[in-house]
């Protein structure tokens, strides 16, 4: 998912980087309380940390490359 919304932004900046990893950590802990309403679904902290560690790797790997496709241009 981070690597997607840091695609459809023009301006890939350290700044636009965590903005995307905060939204999404939110979007993330808002899921895991929604799943602790479901009787046949566990909440996890663990799987919130996956899920925001997923997102700076996606963002971060994703604005290296265009970093790179930049340079190469």
């Amino acid at each position: 998912m981070g690597a997607l919304l840091l695609a459809s932004v023009e301006q890939r900046s350290v700044k636009i980087v965590l903005l995307i990893v905060a939204i999404g950590s939110i979007f993330a802990g808002i899921d895991e309380m929604w799943q602790s309403m479901i009787p046949t679904r566990i909440s996890s902290i663990y799987d919130w940390l996956a899920d925001t560690g997923g997102l700076l790797i996606g963002a971060t790997v994703t604005s290296l490359l265009f970093r790179l496709k930049n340079i190469e241009n």
